[in-house]
């Protein structure tokens, strides 16, 4: 029995698993403003809850330590789809509509630290 939780103990600790925290226990707090370009909103909303999701990092929409400035430098859309039109008896017709894009994004991130006003990551 001991040996088997040795080699079980051994096997999680070479594999680079660690029990317990990171050696980073600091957890920053960090506001995302909407983002002026986004005209839609959906690059500010998945920003977000991406922000959200991450464990080192507290979202907070306002009184938060950090600001993410982001400002949209390119934003285009391609058609990558296309399908035929079918009439009521479900026969193709010879209109071909775009049915998918793909939106492409450029952004310039920095990382403002809110009491100083000071940029600590980015441009």
């Amino acid at each position: 029995m001991r040996n088997s939780f040795f080699i079980f103990f051994f096997l999680l600790t070479s594999c680079g698993y660690h029990l317990g925290r990171s050696q980073n226990n600091e957890n920053i707090s960090v506001s995302v403003p909407y983002i002026s370009e986004d005209f839609s909103g959906l690059f500010t909303n998945e920003l977000i809850k991406q922000v959200a999701n991450c464990s080192q990092i507290n979202y907070h929409q306002t009184n938060a330590d950090y600001i993410l400035d982001i400002k949209i430098s390119e934003n285009s859309t391609n058609q990558i789809g296309y399908k035929y039109d079918r009439n009521n008896q479900n026969v193709r017709q010879q209109n071909l509509r775009a049915t998918e894009g793909r939106q492409q994004i450029t952004a310039i991130v920095e990382l403002i630290e809110k009491k100083t006003g000071i940029t600590k990551f980015g441009p």
